[in-house]
């Protein structure tokens, strides 16, 4: 493992960002700091701490050194770009399985397309009716 510059470093980030689908405002929530302190993070403008790091790598759900070595860990099932102020509080977003990012992510993008307030709710419905017809 060779130097990492917070350039290099950042580009990383971002990219494993994108892949999972959280917003930069999502991750700056997750990291207690402001989306804008965030982004010059992640643009390479300011360093990201070794704390930072960890807390994303928990986010994320990789281990430490995929930041340091990003070509050894395959990439992660590509979710949506997030476009919006996310509605999961960001102390859980390490708790969610890559299935439940995946299913979040792309029912932001239905619903950006569909610009309907209530697809969550059909979205229950439908699971609830399926469900129902399990028991």
């Amino acid at each position: 493992m060779g130097f990492v510059d917070r350039q290099t470093l950042g580009e990383t980030v971002r990219k494993f960002r994108i892949d999972i689908g959280y917003s930069q405002d999502s991750l700056a929530k997750a990291l207690d700091c402001s989306r804008s302190a965030y982004s010059y993070k992640e643009g390479g403008k300011c360093a990201f701490s070794i704390e930072d790091l960890q807390q994303l790598a928990v986010v994320f759900r990789i281990p430490l050194e995929a930041f340091f070595q990003p070509e050894l860990y395959p990439e992660k099932e590509t979710g949506m770009r997030v476009r919006r102020k996310p509605v999961d509080p960001p102390e859980q977003i390490g708790d969610l399985r890559m299935e439940e990012r995946a299913l979040i992510s792309r029912l932001r993008k239905l619903e950006e397309k569909l610009d309907s307030d209530d697809l969550i709710e059909k979205f229950w419905k439908t699971v609830e009716k399926e469900l129902a017809k399990l028991s």
